[in-house]
């Protein structure tokens, strides 16, 4: 899916697991049908991308519509569970001279404010936007096209530490057509031009940035040494960005290695994972960075023995804490494939098992496309299923007392599906409610927004008199972007 960046690196503002606890099972309602298309004077098709929920029943919905080859953003406003009215997004259509537009993801402050980004088409080729949900309009990414004259881009990841301070990262394309990674700062409102990242000269891609104060991040993705593909991370202190270093210990476990998701606090304390070659099998490997070092990676345990074919992947890590986490890769086998979950406790990984529940609804093909968790440790995935022909969307949820609901079909959404097709693309999750978009088929020639809610009610506990640590018994500071 071409968002499963959306929440790997997202910004979501988040405490401790230790705060509280919730309910076995939420309610999810039905799903809802949002299509924005009439508001704009016809009956066409559209998808949702990106759902951002300041609060319980008020979200901002950001997607796509589509008329006549042509693709414009929209956004729908839900306030206190009433939806308004759809509206373009200022500033898009007059960039999308070439007709094509593209949300990816989008970061949140603590303050909540939040920037969403994406790709367009600039006439030449594509180019990187972002749009602060605040009301300004969207904007070209500064200094962008200038690096992208090979006239492509990707948009990966954004992360905020407060209103006004964010990080962009991404990769362009150069002149002889390689891909390079690159950063973008918001500083104090105002942004900077984008930066290619320094070491990187081989080519590569950045894929997710975690920042958990003012001018302090990091950055994790893939670097061309010697011809060979190469995990590295690249740190950002005191507002300036150093140069890439290869992620330490992966180059000892297998080569043509990537890394793909990332969460850090303060600290800082970074989790991030990839995926590395191990006799020309893809394994999954994690690494953390703690007292200013990264650890040597290791293998996440249980995931070769699911994916049978050499091929997983990693595409989702979302936090409750500094070292309480969920990661979600995709497994292969000669004949199925599947979505695998691991979590992190205590900074250990448990073993990898499959996405509880899928298997028996299934015919064997399924993939998760979205995770959020809140600060109470409730997760919910989202992904979409094959069942006979169509593909169906389903959730899970990871509850707070650590116990997991299993996939059940989205309510409401297999009846609206009558076209076969249904792809969840985000999902956000905050103590207390969570909310999912997505699109599905009414018929087999049209796409339609889909949205839907799930209310719990969390049960607070006692906080503990103990100062929660790292693994290396330093405290933690409370202060997490997710």
């Amino acid at each position: 899916m071409k968002r499963l960046a959306l929440v790997l690196a997202i910004a979501v503002v988040a405490m401790f697991a230790s705060l509280g606890t919730a309910d076995a099972a939420g309610t999810w309602g039905n799903a809802q049908d949002i299509n924005p298309y009439a508001t704009f004077g016809g009956s066409g098709s559209s998808q949702g991308a990106l759902v951002i929920c300041p609060q319980a029943d008020s979200c901002v919905v950001l997607g796509e519509y589509f008329t006549g080859g042509v693709s414009q953003g929209y956004k729908i406003p839900l306030v206190n569970g009433v939806w308004g009215a759809a509206t373009s997004i200022p500033g898009l259509n007059a960039l999308n001279q070439g007709n094509f537009v593209n949300f990816d993801t989008y970061g949140c402050s603590p303050q909540s404010t939040c920037v969403a980004v994406g790709v367009y088409d600039d006439g030449p080729g594509s180019n990187g936007f972002l749009y602060e949900t605040g009301g300004n309009p969207a904007i070209a990414i500064p200094g962008l096209a200038a690096l992208n004259v090979g006239h492509n881009v990707s948009i990966e990841s954004v992360s905020c530490s407060s209103a006004g301070n964010c990080s962009i990262a991404g990769s362009y394309t150069n002149g002889s057509s390689n891909g390079m990674p690159f950063t973008a700062d918001e500083v104090g409102g105002v942004w900077q031009n984008a930066q290619p990242v320094a070491g990187t000269s081989g080519g590569g891609q950045l894929h997710a940035v975690s920042c958990w104060a003012d001018g302090e991040c990091v950055g994790v993705g893939y670097t061309y040494i010697s011809s060979v593909p190469t995990a590295f991370t690249v740190r950002r202190t005191g507002g300036t960005w150093a140069s890439a270093t290869q992620i330490p210990g992966v180059a000892t476990i297998g080569a043509y290695s990537d890394a793909t998701v990332l969460s850090c606090s303060a600290g800082p304390v970074c989790i991030a994972l990839g995926t590395t070659n191990i006799n020309a099998q893809k394994q999954s490997y994690s690494t953390m960075l703690a007292n200013g070092s990264w650890s040597n990676a290791v293998l996440v345990p249980g995931v070769a023995a699911l994916d049978t074919s050499g091929y997983t992947k990693v595409f989702l890590l979302s936090c409750w804490g500094p070292t309480s986490c969920l990661a979600i890769g995709q497994w292969h086998s000669a004949s199925a494939s599947g979505s695998w979950v691991s979590e992190l406790s205590n900074g250990v990984w448990g073993t990898a098992i499959d996405m509880p529940g899928v298997a028996a609804i299934t015919n064997g093909f399924d993939s998760a496309k979205s995770m959020s968790c809140a600060s109470d440790g409730t997760c919910a995935i989202i992904g979409n299923y094959q069942v006979g022909l169509p593909w169906q969307a389903y959730v899970v949820m990871r509850n707070a007392d650590g116990t997991f609901t299993d996939a059940s079909p989205v309510p409401g959404l297999t009846a609206m599906n009558v076209g076969g097709y249904s792809d969840p693309s985000d999902i956000y999750c905050m103590i207390g409610f969570c909310a999912a978009v997505g699109w599905y088929e009414p018929t087999q020639s049209l796409s339609s927004t889909f949205f839907v809610e799930m209310t719990y009610t969390p049960t607070p506990t006692p906080t503990p008199t103990t100062e929660p640590t790292t693994p290396s018994g330093d405290p933690v500071v409370p202060t997490f972007t997710g």
